[in-house]
């Protein structure tokens, strides 16, 4: 029985099929004996024969699976996979770089890996599942993931293929070891990939708070000092929720960024499409803007705010107006005063012209400011 299966490696072979081979003759072996045959063969080779229950792939052949096949054997195939030469070279290699808790001294075993990988990609958010913002080998090697039905074809053909290199044949040589750590490290990049995708995503939401509302250092703490003073007077439910999110000092980091992300785009980041995260941009970008403009008013109404912030408003005589909070920490201190007093000599030589140009300037900084945020 071996010896057929040995002769289609890769491929599935129908149990009624199988067993044909030793009810002929020159075998003659009755039924029952074929059957009992079958098991131990299952039993010794277990490392190497993959058993399929109509078209579903079995991880485990126990005694209620062979009463199965007992009872109906053509719902049965068996694949033969071996993992020897440069399959077995490949498949230790695959254990040591993307499961190397896994690495035992026993033989190796197909399901020892393809079963772990199944399951990552089975575990990954639907963010990471969908999204298109991935190389093109970490996207194929997804596809083939997800869509896997055969261990074998999935180690050894599907996945060398995803990752752009030609499959490893069961008998190929060991000389090819080389090109199989080549396929082994371009698989590990791209497996690094989507396990890091969602992690970059919620890193990407604390950049754009960074950069919506200006803080561009230690921007959670910056955000809650900004908010405490503003959410008592804020009625705006997008904005007040917003505020209170700012406040909370329990969540952790990557729970704080996912409340965030579901308040902005009415959904959890994990479940985000690619027009999901531009959404979340657009309208940060437009809650930001209504922050500041809170911000701004409230500034000069009594409430505490640190001496080195400093509120910029100009008005036009049309009524149109550019304000802005301005906040520099000890740090700049030096680097202020010097453009201080270079400005001051600039004015004290022009004067109202002076002032009238200044005034001109900084308008045109905030519009610019303005738009670009």
């Amino acid at each position: 029985m071996l010896e057929v299966l040995k002769e289609k490696p890769d491929s599935r072979v129908r149990v009624p099929d199988l067993m044909g081979q030793l009810y002929r003759p020159p075998f003659g072996v009755r039924d029952g004996i074929g059957l009992l045959l079958l098991a131990v063969l299952a039993q010794l080779h277990e490392n190497e024969l993959a058993f399929y229950e109509n078209g579903v792939f079995l991880r485990q052949v126990t005694g209620a699976e062979m009463h199965r096949l007992v009872k109906n054997p053509g719902s049965f195939e068996i694949q033969y996979c071996k993992v020897a030469g440069v399959r077995s070279a490949l498949f230790e290699h695959l254990m040591r770089v993307l499961l190397p808790e896994l690495v035992s001294d026993g033989k190796p075993d197909v399901l020892d890996i393809v079963r772990p990988l199944c399951v990552f990609a089975a575990s990954l958010p639907m963010y990471t599942q969908k999204t298109q913002r991935l190389s093109t080998t970490a996207r194929a090697v997804r596809a083939v993931l997800t869509s896997a039905k055969e261990p074998a074809p999935l180690l050894f053909l599907e996945l060398p293929r995803a990752c752009g290199f030609e499959p490893f044949s069961a008998s190929g040589r060991s000389s090819e070891r080389e090109r199989a750590w080549e396929f082994v490290s371009t698989l590990k990049g791209a497996y690094d990939e989507l396990k890091t995708a969602y992690g970059k995503l919620t890193a990407s939401i604390m950049e754009r708070l960074a950069t919506s509302f200006e803080r561009p250092t230690k921007t959670r703490d910056a955000l809650r000092t900004a908010a405490e003073p503003l959410v008592a007077s804020i009625n705006e439910p997008t904005l007040r929720s917003l505020c209170l999110r700012f406040l909370d000092e329990k969540l952790g980091e990557t729970a704080w960024l996912e409340s965030i992300g579901s308040l902005v785009c009415e959904k959890p980041p994990a479940k985000w499409l690619d027009a999901d995260v531009d959404h979340f941009g657009e309208q940060l970008v437009h809650i930001a803007r209504r922050f500041r403009s809170v911000e701004s008013m409230q500034f000069p109404s009594g409430s505490e705010r640190s001496a080195t912030a400093l509120r910029v408003a100009i008005t036009r005589p049309d009524g149109s107006e550019m304000n802005k909070v301005l906040e520099f920490t000890s740090d700049d201190e030096i680097a202020v005063r010097e453009l201080e007093s270079q400005l001051a000599t600039l004015l004290r030589k022009n004067q109202r012209i002076g002032l009238v140009a200044a005034t001109r300037a900084v308008w045109k900084e905030l519009a610019r400011h303005e738009a670009e945020n």
